[in-house]
């Protein structure tokens, strides 16, 4: 009610002199023969709320109290004096007296929005103890409309004011979609990567559009946040930790740092800069940079030949390692089917091996809680690499027991949907439900078929396989592009060798 109330625009003047057909007369005789008095009295008035509107945006929201909201009460009843004074004056004039009667109309009704306005609500409304210090109601309104919650900002820690600039570096890389710069801040001096928040998708990728994400409010932000809080529900760290910042004006993402290297490596080569088809492409840099092109450090346009997966980790890792690496793509996994996430290629998640250890996180989260991905498995009909997809898809053949035990003990309503309000639609709250009705089902299943996984390194199927010979097989009745049914089956099981080719 408070951001219909304040940050709605009534009729303006110039709009109504548009209707009324001519605008205020001059005074004639120097000012001796007044003219079109009434009139000039309402475009004061009609002025006043305006210069008072704006003003009241720009104070600091923590400023802002009723005494704002009677000031504005206060403007429309001399707005609505005024048109009622030239209404009298007019009364003949059917097209006159229409066009202010719009006003009449319009200012009643913004009068009474504002006087329904509970203003202790409104603070809740904005976030309560939350809210940054100093921002403006015109910003406030301005996330509100983004979809963002203040309990996910934290302008008063990671802004400019607070920017290590020698170790920060404004382009990182670019994906898909967005390019992002590598932000270091003085508080914690830890790295952290920064991706601007688009109010609208300007070009949106047939993957979005076919999991039912809105192009009008894509809310890429808040779906890494709930992505992360679907993560933690399951007890994973796979997913890396997100907040809203604010860098070069521009409200975005920061989200931790992913160590290690990509799952797989993106092969490029020169691309053809003469055909009619790329010139067309270069007028739009989002759709350019879908289609896989990219400039190198000479200025050189290249183009994506190929994904490669796995092809940095062709190496010899530990038993404890292997075991490690599976436990963490499990729990990406089983996060992205709670997810209906759509966009997990090999570039779009980072693998580090620490010794015995391995650490998994997927970046990119952008396309996941469609409203239209409700049972999985998901179908992409048709989405190719460069239309933004590159998930599994199907279930989990197997799951850890610390995912099994959270999902038998949960109920969504009680336990994860908490999570998810304020940051997704109820459309997609409900398409998350069914997911996680789906999800659960299928991991009693996977219990009933001794498929719940207490150590990753000991465990063996029903023949006697073990996890990486389990995962690595083909699945033959998935119907789409990819040969496998899990991560480590898609992207490492041609990369590491299988037990018996372990030197003792």
């Amino acid at each position: 009610m408070l951001q219909q109330a304040i940050a709605r625009r009534m009729i303006t003047f110039d709009e109504l002199a548009a209707k009324i057909g001519h605008r205020p007369h001059p005074d004639k005789l120097g000012g001796v023969v007044k003219m079109s008095t009434n009139y000039k009295s309402l475009g004061a008035a009609m002025s006043a709320l305006q210069a008072a509107t704006d003003s009241i945006e720009q104070k600091s929201l923590k400023d802002i109290g009723v005494e704002n909201v009677q000031e504005l009460e206060n403007k429309l009843s001399q707005v609505i004096a005024a048109s009622v004074a030239y209404k009298v004056q007019h009364r003949g004039e059917q097209d006159k007296v229409e066009a202010v009667n719009l006003v009449i109309a319009d200012a009643n009704q913004y009068k009474d929005m504002l006087t329904a306005v509970n203003w202790d609500a409104a603070h809740l409304y904005f976030g309560g103890k939350s809210l940054p210090a100093n921002i403006t109601l015109a910003q406030a309104f301005d996330l509100k409309r983004r979809g963002i919650n203040f309990a996910d900002c934290e302008f008063e820690t990671y802004n400019d004011d607070n920017l290590d600039k020698e170790n920060s570096k404004e382009k990182l890389g670019s994906g898909a979609v967005n390019t992002v710069a590598k932000l270091v801040h003085i508080g914690d001096r830890t790295p952290r990567v920064f991706k601007p928040e688009p109010e609208i998708d300007r070009n949106q990728m047939t993957a979005a559009k076919t999991i039912g994400i809105d192009a009008t409010a894509p809310h890429f932000g808040n779906r890494n946040i709930a992505s992360r809080a679907v993560c933690d529900f399951i007890g994973a760290n796979v997913i890396p930790k997100a907040c809203y910042a604010m860098h070069k004006g521009e409200v975005g993402l920061l989200m931790d740092f992913a160590p290690g290297e990509m799952a797989g490596t993106e092969v490029m080569k020169k691309a053809n800069v003469d055909t009619d088809d790329f010139k067309k492409l270069l007028k739009d840099p989002a759709k350019l940079q879908a289609a896989g092109f990219k400039q190198n450090e000479d200025g050189e346009w290249m183009h994506r030949d190929e994904i490669i997966p796995g092809v940095t980790w062709r190496q010899k890792p530990s038993p404890a390692a292997e075991a490690s690496l599976h436990q963490q793509l499990n729990a990406l996994e089983w996060c992205d089917i709670l997810t209906g996430q759509m966009d997990r290629h090999p570039l779009n998640y980072f693998v580090a091996i620490r010794d015995n250890q391995a650490v998994v996180t997927g970046i990119d989260n952008d396309f996941a809680f469609g409203e239209k991905e409700t049972v999985p498995p998901f179908e992409f009909r048709g989405c190719g690499a460069q239309a933004g997809f590159g998930g599994i898809g199907n279930m989990p053949k197997l799951i850890d027991r610390q995912t099994f035990d959270r999902l038998q003990a949960a109920n969504f309503d009680k336990h994860l949907k908490p999570r998810l309000d304020g940051l997704l639609s109820a459309a997609e709250i409900d398409a998350s439900r069914a997911r996680f009705d789906c999800v659960r089902k299928h991991a009693v299943g996977l219990a009933a078929n001794k498929c719940v996984v207490d150590d990753w390194g000991t465990w063996r199927s029903a023949e006697g396989k073990t996890a990486t010979q389990f995962l690595s097989e083909a699945d033959v009745s998935y119907r789409y592009h990819r040969p496998k049914q899990s991560l480590f089956g898609r992207d490492f099981s041609d990369c590491f060798p299988k037990p018996s080719e372990r030197a003792a």
